[in-house]
């Protein structure tokens, strides 16, 4: 199919299998959960709308936008022609949080939760139970959802997949990560290797129950991650990169933690008695 004006039309779920796409215009074109193969072809796709197009070309001979792939389009077109995604990207990513954990019976009924507190406290939660994407690395995913939070929670009692999930995002992104644990249990062996990192809170918070947990939130889980998203901001500073950056970035936790409820240790925080 050349040169087909695609424009408005609806694709979601469609199979595309063996289809040659070249010179179309997709302007407006729903193109989710597309079912390819590899012998689909994509390319040269028109995102401008029709006459709309002609008209830009007179004014700006330059802007000849196309694109090779119908699910990249709607992206790219939102990015280009949205003035406010910039910001609506990072009013989202002040307020989604990313639950990782086990997600099995009981672990489960803790990780939901974690969710239902943050949800009620006007947080966005994404809980990482969905099927692992068919087309996209398990980790790239984690990773994608990482990026777009203000900060993650991680149960590592018992874990089956959360080590490599910390491993995978604890060096390539300063994001903070607050670890959970049952009370008796350990953590995995390399846990300690991770905690060099200093995004990574020293404070492993402890819980006997859910509804412990949940009362222990605010305290122990969300004003240790929010002081350590300033202190990461704070690292970008010219003051910060002038002198000890990692004895600055402590001292700094330290202080908020400090401020914001007259104390803080190290080592484990046990919600048992909240």
């Amino acid at each position: 199919m050349r040169k087909a004006n695609l424009q408005g039309t609806q694709l979601a779920k469609t199979d595309i299998r063996g289809s040659k796409l070249g010179g179309c215009r997709i302007y407006g074109l729903s193109a989710w959960d597309l079912k390819p193969d590899k012998k689909s072809q994509q390319e040269n796709l028109i995102i401008a709308y029709g006459q709309e197009r002609a008209a830009r070309m007179a004014r700006e001979p330059d802007e000849n936008l196309v694109v090779d792939d119908l699910t990249v389009a709607q992206f790219i077109y939102l990015l280009l022609h949205n003035q406010t995604i910039g910001n609506t990207i990072e009013s989202i990513s002040k307020k989604v949080v990313l639950i990782l954990g086990r997600f099995t019976d009981p672990r489960k009924i803790v990780l939901d939760g974690i969710r239902e507190w943050l949800r009620q406290n006007n947080w966005v939660p994404l809980l990482f139970d969905f099927v692992r994407p068919d087309k996209r690395d398990f980790t790239e995913t984690i990773k994608t959802l990482a990026s777009l939070s203000q900060f993650i929670i991680v149960d590592v009692t018992n874990p089956r997949s959360s080590p490599l999930e910390m491993q995978a995002l604890v060096p390539d992104y300063a994001i903070p990560i607050v670890p959970i644990i049952r009370s008796g249990e350990k953590p995995f062996a390399m846990f300690d290797d991770l905690k060099k990192y200093l995004w990574v809170l020293r404070r492993l918070v402890s819980y006997e129950s859910v509804r412990a947990l949940k009362s222990a939130m605010k305290r122990e889980v969300v004003t240790p991650a929010l002081a350590m998203a300033k202190v990461r901001r704070a690292e970008e500073t010219p003051a910060f990169r002038a002198g000890e950056p990692l004895h600055q970035a402590e001292h700094l936790f330290q202080t908020l933690l400090h401020n914001a409820f007259n104390g803080g240790c190290d080592g484990v925080v046990n919600t048992a008695s909240t």
